[in-house]
């Protein structure tokens, strides 16, 4: 489990931070994605697994492809609590099975139900959200321990640049920005930050994007340990961008074009 799940549960406490070395279970742990209300998506695939709370409607689709073993949540690799419509796709794979649990009626076709379809909901969707909501209030008010610098002429000449100067010590590095200035960035630079810590973006506003951006490279090598908080938006969007974070945005709809998030992401709905 990483860092970042075990840094939601304790700001959902209100405990002090962490050890690395803790590896205390969450109630996060295994899932990829979780939605409180719809989540409607195509030609596409999440790699871990994906939690609605709502109604599903998924189209050439892939659900919990990578992750290891497969169906993360007790073997479940996708759970809807209301209805499930899903046309062409497959829920985990034929050599590592994930069962599925819908609470409402099933439409669609041409779907492999690698681990078949168990009619007990293995997870409470009410007491994550509301301990998403919890944590991402909490984080939200965690003091800057860096810099966040909009680059005037960029790393390398672009003017696009974000760098995020750390302090070089501590064990949750907080950086924040406003979802405002977050649209116009193309470009990430992380720098005075430990490989042993855990990055927080805080981003506020109501509006945030990230687009046209590669951000996997600079956030590689803190192993998904980085997290996205958008605590008071209530729309994200991402597009042409791969992102190695998690994402964190209790009371937004997220919308997506081109690209990929490698990490976990809680949601109002997608």
């Amino acid at each position: 489990m990483n860092k970042l799940l075990k840094l939601i549960s304790a700001a959902v406490i209100g405990s002090a931070i962490f050890s690395p070395a803790v590896r205390a279970a969450t109630a996060f742990d295994g899932l990829n994605v979780l939605v409180q209300n719809n989540f409607q998506s195509q030609n596409s695939e999440i790699h871990g697994a994906l939690a609605v709370g709502g109604n599903a409607t998924l189209f050439n689709y892939g659900v919990d492809l990578f992750s290891t073993p497969h169906g993360g949540i007790g073997g479940y690799g996708l759970m809807v609590g209301g209805n499930l419509n899903f046309t062409n796709g497959s829920v985990g794979k034929f050599t590592n099975p994930a069962q599925t649990y819908y609470g409402g009626t099933l439409s669609g076709s041409s779907v492999n139900y690698t681990g078949g379809v168990n009619a007990v909901n293995p997870i409470n969707f009410g007491a994550l959200f509301s301990q998403a909501s919890i944590a991402s209030a909490a984080l939200g008010g965690y003091s800057n321990t860096g810099a966040t610098t909009l680059n005037v002429g960029g790393t390398y000449g672009n003017s696009g640049g974000l760098t995020l100067t750390g302090d070089g010590s501590s064990a949750v590095q907080v950086f924040s920005i406003s979802g405002t200035n977050l649209q116009t960035r193309n470009q990430i630079v992380v720098n005075n930050v430990p490989l042993t810590s855990a990055i927080l973006v805080n981003v506020t506003g109501t509006f945030a994007q990230l687009a046209n951006i590669d951000s996997s490279t600079p956030f590689a090598p803190f192993g998904g340990n980085v997290l996205f908080n958008f605590n008071s938006a209530t729309q994200v969007h991402f597009d042409s961008t791969g992102l190695r974070a998690s994402v964190l945005a209790p009371n937004a709809l997220v919308t997506s074009g081109w690209g990929y998030l490698q990490g976990t992401v809680i949601a109002k709905e997608w």
